[in-house]
């Protein structure tokens, strides 16, 4: 019998933030992003431009949160010796690192000219792939960092991470490092959610009211969001603008990641108990997704025919392609340890 314990609750969790991150991706190209211009045949306006800034919020802050959650709960092991930390260091390299390294190369391999500086691109995560760098940091920082994930949590730790978080922005990003620090503060916040639970209910969650103040506090700072990014060209000559922005997006994280996982436990107490659901389907789908939208908006004319009617159809293309190939990849042993 398997020893592998599932959290109803992440079960539920996983597949909202996944599928907020597509559905924001599918729209990406609304934003004026650098990253995703504007295919010919599409138009932008006000309305499409501030969906892939709500609908990706916190997703990804989310996901380092519930990654904090899991290590949490596997972190007593790591207090013991260097060895133990060396050894989960490693597996996390071959776990996580070796694949964005192999998915990087094939993602530049089908959709630029490879050359010397692609290297550089591969080590750090080619387009999304570099969150999985990122990730690996996290763990490496919460493996070393040990006594910080198991201290109760305390408003000055909390304001230290925060500052840590903004500081690294400014930061030579080599391997993603300093894109792991800054991200890391979410990943703390999910070990001590894990560890003071009990403690995070009795100060915010004693209430089910209060899950809902906390939706409509995160609604607002998800306009906040959008005008700062869109509306705003009066304040654009202020310096204080990034930083004004940074506090914004780490709050918006902090409290979209926390009244998100806490909602999913009230959804599961209260109405039914969910199943869970295979996580490396998830995972899979968000390593496989962006291949499948950036051929279809950009080597296709899909977005010609269909105009601004072509995010639905490519989004919904890029779902089920992606949900059959993770399913066709686990068949396979190697398949297995790359997504699985």
């Amino acid at each position: 019998m398997s020893s592998k314990v599932y959290f109803s609750e992440i079960a539920l969790i996983r597949p909202i933030l996944i599928f907020s991150i597509i559905i924001g991706h599918s729209f990406a190209v609304f934003t004026d992003s650098a990253w995703w211009p504007l295919p010919i045949g599409m138009h932008t306006n006000d309305v499409l431009r501030c969906i892939n800034p709500i609908v990706i919020s916190f997703a990804l802050q989310a996901f380092v949160f519930i990654s904090g959650f899991l290590f949490s709960y596997k972190s007593d092991k790591l207090l013991t010796s260097w060895a133990e930390k060396t050894k989960f260091i490693l597996a996390k390299f071959k776990r996580i690192y070796i694949p964005s390294l192999i998915f990087s190369t094939i993602y530049l391999l089908c959709f630029d000219t490879f050359s010397i500086e692609s290297i550089y691109d591969i080590i750090n995560g080619a387009g999304h792939l570099w969150f999985l760098p990122m990730l690996f940091w996290c763990y490496t920082f919460g493996a070393l960092l040990i006594n910080l994930i198991i201290s109760p949590p305390t408003f000055i730790r909390l304001i230290i991470l925060v500052i840590v978080s903004v500081v690294s922005l400014y930061l030579p990003d080599y391997f993603r490092i300093a894109t792991g620090l800054h991200y890391f503060v979410y990943f703390v916040i999910g070990a001590w959610v894990y560890k003071f639970r009990n403690t995070f209910i009795h100060l915010f969650f004693s209430k089910p009211s209060t899950i809902i103040y906390g939706w409509i506090l995160i609604a607002l700072f998800c306009l906040v969001k959008c005008y700062l990014a869109y509306y705003c060209d009066w304040f654009t000559s202020l310096r204080l603008l990034s930083l004004f922005k940074t506090l914004t997006n780490s709050t918006l994280g902090i409290l979209g990641s926390i009244n998100l996982y806490f909602s999913a436990e009230y959804i599961i107490k209260k109405f039914t108990d969910i199943k869970p659901v295979r996580g490396d389907i998830w995972y899979g789908m968000y390593i496989y997704h962006q291949f499948f939208m950036i051929y279809l908006y950009y080597h296709t004319n899909l977005p010609e025919y269909l105009g601004n009617n072509a995010q639905y159809a490519i989004l919904f293309i890029t779902v089920f392609a992606s949900i059959t190939l993770v399913l066709v990849t686990l068949k396979s042993k190697l398949g297995r340890w790359l997504i699985g």
